[in-house]
């Protein structure tokens, strides 16, 4: 029996994000999706198609319900008809139909042995009043979603939360993933305005939830972009998009549409002042054969400069390969990309990068009941965005990098001076050193004069003038070095530098 009420677990959380996204190449990898997507559809979550062949699979409301509130919608509350309804049904001669309002997915409402209708006020005059007593009962104990839940426990902590990262236990979390909260938060935009969400990890399994003022130039309001239904000049950059066939990830019918698309968006871009161009090739690195070839998933076909910084933009219609991946597979030359006849017709734009920055979609594709074009204003707005936060990140750089250079700075600053003290120390016990030789070179110095005296005096009555004058030579050459070695004979002053630097 499926477990509808019970909550995802995080690969089916992954698997149902990539679905919503358009199902975009390189997120998940192998087949176990496919059977991760029918347990999804099991739940009423999405549903699957493989319509000409091709898988695809689409997010139905449940499904979106579940990303945006981390739980399952409520189901309707069914009762077995009664007796009296069971002859209305027969006598009116219609058989009970599907409620679109139902339950996601669709609940079948009876079949003819087991009849069922929807509690809808109105059903039975009696029970309006009992009705309304049971909505206001509902609404007097509504429980909060698990988004609201943790944004009410961020605000009532100050803007800080501190939570447990989940243990999965059978496929099951042990507590609530918070992290997907968060990007389920900002994804569906019930971040308080002019706040963010960030996240940090802590020690012991811990999750730090921040509540943050949004960075400056991220509150970019969507403005329309005219799509014209027919060009007569393409900007330079849409032809240079149409004329590098070598790049396309489109089949040949859906051509001159994509270009249409690039037109406008980039004549918008330009037009509110931002930079448009061709994605460049990769620089190569080690030569030629060594280096990399460009690729749709990584360097995107169209960009978007804003500031400095550049934002890459993918056309890609959706069941068609990447181009990369299609070339690695036909290295032979066999056959031709454009004639492929996998794709759907269905055009998607996405921004480089792998994924969408703090839960963000960073894929649009024509829907059910819009189109790509509608869409538009959602890219732009989202190139901005991330132009914005770039800026937010170069500045933070900077900072960080200035701070460092001062860091760095105020090290060498007190090395040199731990060097100037060590020397001045040197300096000072050499003094010392000196000054008490001297001291008691002096003192020997004193006691040869009177030494030499005594001598003159007694070689005064016989020879030996020589002796006495070489002893009052040596005495004279004794009495300059002790002042010579003597600190005190010389200029006293405090070191300035260390010699040599």
């Amino acid at each position: 029996m499926v477990d509808y009420a019970g909550a995802l677990n995080a690969r089916q959380v992954v698997v149902l994000s990539w679905i919503a996204d358009g199902c975009p190449e390189g997120v998940v990898s192998g087949y176990s999706y496919k059977a991760t997507a029918v347990a999804l559809q099991g739940r009423r979550l999405v549903a699957i198609s493989k319509r000409g062949g091709v898988w695809s699979a689409t997010v139905t409301d449940a499904g979106r319900f579940y990303l945006a509130h981390g739980r399952m919608p409520e189901r309707p509350t069914w009762k077995r008809a009664g007796r009296q309804d069971r002859r209305t049904v027969v006598a009116s001669g219609s058989k009970p139909k599907r409620d679109s309002s139902a339950a996601p997915g669709g609940d079948r409402l009876g079949t003819p042995g087991d009849a069922a209708v929807v509690e809808t006020a109105g059903s039975n005059p009696d029970a309006d009043d009992d009705s309304s007593a049971r909505t206001k009962a509902a609404a007097k104990g509504h429980r909060r979603g698990p988004v609201e839940q943790m944004l009410a426990d961020l605000v009532d902590g100050g803007g800080v939360l501190l939570v447990d990262q989940p243990l999965y236990v059978a496929g099951r979390p042990s507590t609530p993933d918070f992290e997907q909260l968060v990007l389920s938060a900002n994804r569906y935009g019930k971040v308080p305005a002019g706040k963010r969400l960030v996240t940090s990890h802590a020690a012991g399994r811990k999750l730090e939830i921040r509540l943050e003022d949004a960075i400056i130039g991220t509150d970019v309001v969507r403005r329309a972009v005219p799509v014209p239904q027919r060009v007569s000049r393409y900007h330079p950059v849409a032809v240079l998009f149409r004329d590098r066939s070598e790049r396309h990830e489109i089949s040949k019918p859906v051509v001159s549409r994509a270009v249409r698309l690039v037109h406008a968006l980039v004549v918008e871009a330009e037009r509110r002042g931002h930079e448009v161009g061709l994605a460049p090739d990769p620089v190569p690195y080690g030569g030629y054969s060594s280096g990399r070839r460009w690729s749709g998933t990584n360097d995107g076909h169209i960009t978007v400069t804003i500031g400095g910084h550049a934002q890459a933009v993918r056309v890609i219609e959706v069941g068609m390969p990447s181009r990369r991946h299609w070339e690695q597979q036909n290295y032979l030359g066999r056959g031709s990309y454009s004639a492929s006849n996998t794709g759907t017709g269905v055009l998607r734009f996405e921004l480089t990068g792998y994924g969408g920055r703090e839960g963000r979609t960073c894929r649009w594709a024509d829907g059910k009941r819009t189109t790509l074009e509608d869409k538009l204003p959602d890219v732009l707005a989202e190139i901005e965005t991330r132009a914005a936060e770039d800026a937010h990140r170069a500045r933070q750089r900077q900072e960080a990098e200035a701070e460092a250079q001062r860091r760095l700075e105020r090290a060498q600053r007190r090395e040199a001076q731990k060097r100037l003290e060590k020397h001045r120390a040197e300096v000072l016990h050499d003094q010392v050193k000196r000054w008490e030789r001297a001291a008691r070179t002096r003192a020997y110095v004193a006691a040869m004069r009177t030494e030499i005296e005594t001598r003159a005096a007694a070689l005064d009555t016989g020879n030996g003038g020589g002796e006495v004058a070489r002893a009052w030579e040596w005495l004279a050459w004794a009495e300059q070095h002790v002042d010579d070695i003597d600190p005190l004979t010389q200029p006293l002053a405090l070191p300035a530098e260390v010699p040599g630097q």
